[in-house]
């Protein structure tokens, strides 16, 4: 039985339910399970986040189990854009905002560590999300965050201070959890990632290494070079701040962060062509 997503807008005039004009309805999806469950209005148009399982219809293809959805509608009604990412596993986008530079953020948990999320590293068996977008659906920065349990992400906004806040909750205690209140908690942190927007001319993962992560406060850095030419490196705080910095013609080098406090921090990779951003942890 095929099951799909009806979506209702209403006019309401005055105060009185009994006076509703229905302006559109419509089903979305394919065969096989699909649902809405958030949206935000960006650039004129409406961006809904959700999840399916479907092939066919308006998503067209299934990582595996229940994958992430986008869709983008115009005012009407009408498909602007719709996508699906994820993996084998299970993958859910919660929340959606409009971030910089024509870009979009959105958050969510993945059991997934293949198919869209190849090459980021997991915390556990269900991490959160933050994955980066441009206007064509195109990804351009993803990343996990959590522990070494069940870790979900169901909310994300845009903070004072260039960063953004996301919510959720977290059965961890380690990772980025370093406390566990009882089962299951509330969960809330701020992260900047704006010095991370950086494009869609990207640094492969293959071409871009760093370990071991975590680390205890020495870090090596392993890029492919082949022109020779210097690169820069930079490296940030979970908020943003910029604590070390130098440039580098080697393919291989070591980082001392013993210096540094315990806790998150992001690497950013700027050749003469491309750039790259990855995160570790010192502990």
């Amino acid at each position: 039985m095929k099951k799909s997503i009806l979506l209702f807008v209403y006019l309401f005039t005055g105060f009185s339910l009994f006076s509703q004009q229905l302006i559109w309805s419509k089903p979305y999806g394919g065969s096989q399970f699909d649902m809405f469950e958030n949206l935000q209005k960006i650039n004129g148009v409406y961006y809904h986040t959700g999840t399916s399982n479907s092939v066919d219809g308006h998503t067209g293809q299934n990582n595996g189990a229940m994958d992430a959805w986008i869709m983008v509608l115009n005012a009407t009604g009408d498909s602007v854009l719709s996508l699906t990412f994820g993996g084998s596993d299970n993958d859910y986008a919660k929340d959606i905002i409009e971030a910089r530079n024509g870009l979009t953020l959105i958050t969510g948990y993945t059991a997934s560590g293949d198919g869209d999320f190849s090459g980021v590293s997991s915390y556990g068996t269900v991490d959160g999300f933050a994955y980066l977008i441009d206007s064509s659906g195109n990804a351009v920065y993803k990343e996990k965050f959590g522990g070494s349990t069940d870790d979900r992400l169901s909310g994300v906004i845009k903070t004072f201070y260039k960063g953004f806040l996301f919510l959720g909750m977290s059965s961890s205690s380690d990772g980025l959890l370093q406390e566990n209140l009882g089962t299951i908690d509330a969960w809330a942190f701020a992260i900047d990632i704006s010095p991370l927007f950086v494009g869609t001319n990207l640094i492969s993962e293959t071409e871009f290494e760093i370990y071991p992560n975590p680390s205890s406060g020495l870090v090596n850095l392993k890029l492919k070079q082949p022109d020779g030419k210097p690169f820069l490196v930079e490296i940030f705080t979970a908020d943003g701040k910029k604590v070390k910095k130098f440039h580098s013609q080697q393919t291989a080098s070591r980082i001392d962060m013993k210096d540094m406090k315990s806790g998150l921090y992001f690497i950013r990779i700027t050749t003469n062509q491309s750039k790259g951003v990855k995160r570790f942890l010192v502990f």
